[in-house]
């Protein structure tokens, strides 16, 4: 059998939905009791929290260079990485994140609060974080991973000098990062509860979505072959570096973590290498869940779309999403974001079609409360920084023939 879409009837029950919802905003207030239940609840849920005002004027740097000073934001997110588990600093290009990173690393081995960290650099940025840190902190014991370390065997001294040595800072690349194995037992045991959740989620009002049904059988193919698979036991893993903090430069780069939702309109897709940092991470948290353990460095926290501000909250504050309730995605995407329906031209220009798709972001404090809980956002129009005045030219490319015939069919299609 093939299934058929119904305009007509899909249309009459969206409208049908739509005006459910609006009744349902209305009743739910008629009862005072009911009314003050609710409200309590979510007070309690989403208002029983007040930001911290992180202030670093304080701290001191014992061993910071001569003539190298830290800007106010700079001081005040280290202060907040040494008070809290996990943070994100947001902040925009040329707010000094390397220098930022850096120093938080021997903070933390000063105040021993770490024992070994870890930066996580592109390899592009290898040179430029080598040179800040002997230019900032001279006296300070870097391992730095080189061109020549990133073959085989040369990896494998590597992580073991990493292993062994007495470090204030161990900085390497993404690529030899997300090539240190995790214990074959970790994976298997996130894959397990990843194919619980898929399982329980695809038998939700009998639901057997191609996307679910898909994500159910690769993560069942991927346990399979885990099963009979045992770490070589000449292989280092992550667990015997001995990192005990991560700092991850450019860390959107591993926001595509693997969401399941029902949901149309979000679409993050999926990478090992996102799923690999949450691995590493999940094994440093349940360590000492209340000692620092991670941050995240970027200047484009957001890009595409705002299931991103989830990724971040499941990576950095797992805690505060099952407090609230809001662990799966679905209930995430409800308590802060609005659908509607919009009429859009089919893609092959043959009519028009309904979709429900994300339109309004809502309940927003709640929203950068939860954010701000580990996220430390500062751009630069709010520093007073003297910057160079950009010079913009727009140039000016005169349409070929071929391209408006091309635009002639578009507006044939809309129309």
């Amino acid at each position: 059998t093939r299934r058929v879409r119904n305009a007509e009837a899909t249309e009459a029950a969206e409208q049908k939905l739509a005006a459910i919802g609006e009744r349902f905003s209305i009743w739910v207030w008629e009862n005072p009791d009911r009314e003050q239940r609710i409200v309590d609840r979510y007070n309690h849920a989403m208002n029983s929290h007040v930001l911290r005002r992180h202030d670093g004027s304080h701290l001191t740097f014992p061993g910071l260079a001569e003539g190298i000073d830290l800007w106010p934001w700079q001081r005040d997110f280290v202060d907040q990485a040494v008070s809290s588990p996990a943070v994100m600093a947001s902040h925009e290009v040329g707010l000094g994140k390397t220098l930022t990173a850096i120093t938080l690393a021997m903070t933390l081995r000063q105040f021993g609060l770490a024992n070994r960290v870890g930066l996580v650099v592109p390899n592009h940025l290898i040179e430029q974080v080598t040179r800040e840190a002997y230019q900032s902190w001279p006296a300070g014991r870097f391992l730095i991973v080189t061109r020549a370390d990133l073959h085989k065997d040369a990896r494998r001294r590597f992580l073991g000098r990493c292993a062994t040595g007495d470090w204030d800072l161990v900085i390497m690349t993404h690529e030899t990062f997300s090539a240190i194995p995790v214990p074959a037992e970790v994976e298997r045991a996130w894959l397990d509860d990843q194919l619980a959740d898929l399982e329980t989620y695809a038998r939700g009002a009998g639901y057997t979505g191609k996307r679910v049904a898909a994500a159910v059988r690769s993560l069942q193919g991927r346990i399979q072959r885990l099963r009979n698979c045992t770490n070589d036991p000449d292989t280092i893993t992550f667990k015997l570096l001995g990192l005990d903090y991560l700092a991850i430069d450019e860390a959107d780069r591993f926001r595509r973590l693997p969401v399941t939702t029902r949901a149309d309109g979000f679409s993050l897709g999926s990478s090992k290498r996102a799923v690999d940092l949450l691995l590493k991470m999940s094994m440093l948290r349940r360590a000492n869940p209340n000692r620092p353990h991670a941050a995240f460095f970027t200047g484009t926290p957001f890009t595409n779309t705002l299931a991103e501000a989830y990724v971040w909250t499941q990576f950095l504050a797992p805690e505060q999403l099952a407090e609230a309730g809001l662990s799966h995605f679905d209930a995430w995407a409800a308590q802060f974001i609005r659908y509607e329906t919009i009429v859009e031209v089919a893609p092959d220009g043959g009519g028009f079609r309904s979709r429900r798709r994300p339109a309004v972001v809502q309940n927003i404090p709640e929203l950068r409360t939860m954010l701000g809980g580990f996220m430390s956002m500062v751009r630069a129009d709010t520093t007073g920084l003297k910057r160079p005045n950009p010079v913009r030219h727009t140039v000016v490319v005169q349409p070929s023939t071929t391209t408006r015939d091309f635009m002639a069919t578009l507006v044939d299609r809309a129309d």
